[in-house]
């Protein structure tokens, strides 16, 4: 129906996670970049912006990635909901580079935002996030226990896609606290739900 504007970015962002989900993230960022040329508000520029850079990290450039951040939130600007979720995202590209200290104040930030609108997913996201953190910085049995937390924090708020990674890393925590067998069952529990949703990522993250 060759749509514009606002209706046209956003059934491009919708394609470009439904590629990014399948494994398909060239096809995935060419779809955000698009939606871009055709968002009409700042905030959802914000959002792109945001989503091309997770896009990015994981299959294109970290300092790509960290620099359309910087972009994100020039756009969010006051909007607290665009801003929470670039700080969340950049927190993340944050701790791949090291940066640790920026990346636990873009925690804080994005927590604060989040628990100020009421975004019970996105106080989950940041959560799974600082449970990363404790796993990278060698406290394993913290990891583990926060990891738990996570995945029941997502299987609470119905972000099922979102289970699978806490739950595959508490298993990968467990490995390293010796207890491989209990690893299995979590790692397992995760391959059974990422094969009902058809999660390709998810599939990748469970077998490895």
């Amino acid at each position: 129906m060759d749509p514009g504007g606002a209706v046209r970015a956003e059934l491009l962002e919708v394609r470009a996670v439904t590629r990014a989900r399948t494994g398909r993230l060239a096809g995935a960022r060419d779809d955000l970049r698009a939606a871009l040329t055709s968002a009409p508000r700042a905030p959802i520029r914000a959002r792109l912006l945001t989503r091309l850079a997770g896009v990015s990290s994981g299959s294109d450039d970290l300092l790509r990635a960290a620099n359309l951040i910087e972009l994100a939130l020039a756009e969010a600007g006051t909007d607290s909901a665009a801003r929470a979720k670039a700080l969340a995202a950049g927190a993340i590209i944050d701790m791949d580079l090291e940066r640790r200290a920026r990346a636990q104040q873009r925690y804080d930030e994005a927590l604060s935002l989040f628990e100020r609108i009421g975004d019970a997913r996105g106080v989950a996201d940041i959560l799974d996030g600082r449970a990363m953190g404790v796993f990278l910085d060698g406290e394993i049995d913290a990891a583990i226990d926060a990891f738990e937390q996570v995945a029941q924090l997502f299987r609470d708020s119905g972000n099922l896609l979102r289970i699978l990674t806490p739950r595959c890393t508490r298993g990968h925590a467990l490995v390293f606290a010796g207890k491989p067998e209990a690893a299995l069952v979590d790692i397992e529990a995760a391959g059974e739900l990422a094969s009902s949703l058809g999660y390709v990522e998810g599939d990748a993250y469970v077998y490895w």
